[in-house]
């Protein structure tokens, strides 16, 4: 394999990892609502495999780009110059369009985080309900509902009876 496929295979199995790693914690914050052990040992065992993955695709990708420096004897340590100065344009606009999508998933992945941790961390309580179910519920549903109020009632100034 050539280095510039090399590189972009790299790339592409890590954003796999990544969306992999989106998916467990998407998965996660499901079995938080629905408490389930079984479950929860799968998901540490594929949270586990995800990490094992990343770090072996990381030496491998250090490998390279410390390859690719080596044998064109660059002085930057950067790896977007090092392919910017190596390879050809059309790889180099694959370069950075996978790691833009990577980018967007370590951004999704961060925001999945924060909403897990809210939730394990019981910050939305009306997680934890039970929906009643039956006559229970067409009883909420018969409710008198609050009459709704307009923005026009707040802004007005109310009228007195003097002038």
């Amino acid at each position: 394999m050539t280095e510039k496929h090399e590189i972009l295979k790299l790339l592409r199995d890590r954003l796999q990892t990544l969306q992999g790693i989106r998916d467990f914690y998407l998965r996660k914050q499901k079995s938080l609502l629905e408490t389930d052990s079984k479950t929860e040992k799968k998901l540490e065992k594929l949270h586990h495999h995800y990490l094992q993955q990343l770090l072996l695709n990381e030496t491998d990708w250090k490998k390279s780009i410390k390859s690719l420096r080596e044998t064109k004897n660059i002085p930057s340590e950067n790896p977007d110059i090092i392919v910017s100065l190596v390879l050809d344009e059309e790889i180099i606009t694959q370069y950075f369009a996978y790691k833009d999508r990577i980018h967007q998933s370590l951004h999704e992945i961060d925001r999945i985080k924060t909403n897990l941790d809210l939730l394990a961390s019981d910050a939305f309580p009306f997680t934890r309900l039970q929906i009643p179910s039956g006559k229970s519920r067409q009883l909420i549903k018969n409710q008198k509902k609050p009459m709704p109020v307009r923005i026009s009632d707040i802004d007005r100034p109310k009228k007195t009876g003097k002038k």
